[in-house]
């Protein structure tokens, strides 16, 4: 079994490529491998950003440096975690795909314990109806989904409500994330007649048995029920 400080992969990495792209015979993770064309090396990622870990190396060593290759391609992106001193050591690969519109897209958060991968995908779409999650990997030997939550879309076909629009935006805290939600709410009839707004805050917290960030239900000014009322979907 590989500890944590070792890459899933030596110079060998499970990336086809075809035409220029990746391609994957399936969702990769840190227990999935597929069949291997090319090195690494050459290939061609469209970003590649320097982010630190949360975790310790086995030497004891706080914010270990990898390089994150990032590739965009149809609907979707690839993720590739690798060590920054050995560039053909793997650690991670996330492919997600959003199936409709376009790529998913990402940010890095950068903190004083490590980095976080955050990436904004699409939940769901229909008549009426478009929802983003954003989804937070903490950057370790491994990336670690630790959040997962409602960031921005629209819902204009649920009956009990007027059509409503919603966005977010985050800030760090002492002991983890607050996501400030911004509402407006319109006619059914006419989605750019605005009728009132709104707006709520989450506060997760970090849990460290858990090892992922949890809802502060008492701190926050919304639960998981009002973010289930108002979205129609709530947090993982």
């Amino acid at each position: 079994m590989l500890s944590k400080n070792k890459p899933i992969i030596g110079v060998s990495i499970i990336v086809l490529v075809v035409a220029g792209y990746f391609v994957y015979s399936k969702v990769p993770n840190k227990n999935t491998t597929a069949l291997i064309s090319n090195n690494l090396n050459s290939l061609e990622f469209d970003e590649i950003r320097t982010v630190k870990s949360h975790e310790v190396n086995s030497d004891n060593q706080k914010n270990y440096e990898f390089l994150l290759g990032i590739k965009k391609y149809d609907l979707k992106a690839a993720y590739v975690l690798r060590d920054s001193k050995n560039k053909d050591w793997i650690y991670d690969v996330l492919q997600i795909d959003n199936e409709y519109y376009d790529a998913p897209t990402e940010r890095i958060v950068k903190t004083d314990t490590g980095d976080y991968l955050v990436v904004r995908k699409l939940y769901t779409n229909g008549t009426g109806l478009l929802q983003y999650n954003e989804i937070w990997y903490a950057i370790n030997f491994g990336l670690d989904k630790v959040l997962e939550y409602p960031s921005d879309g629209h819902n204009f076909f649920t009956a009990e409500y007027d059509g409503m629009k919603f966005r977010s935006s985050t800030a760090m805290t002492d002991n983890g994330l607050e996501v400030d939600y911004a509402f407006d709410y319109y006619t059914k009839e006419d989605s750019e007649k605005l009728i009132r707004t709104d707006s709520k805050k989450a506060y997760f917290d970090w849990n460290k048995d858990k090892q992922k960030f949890v809802l502060n239900i008492s701190k926050s000014k919304i639960s998981v029920s009002e973010l289930e009322d108002i979205l129609g979907f709530g947090v993982k």
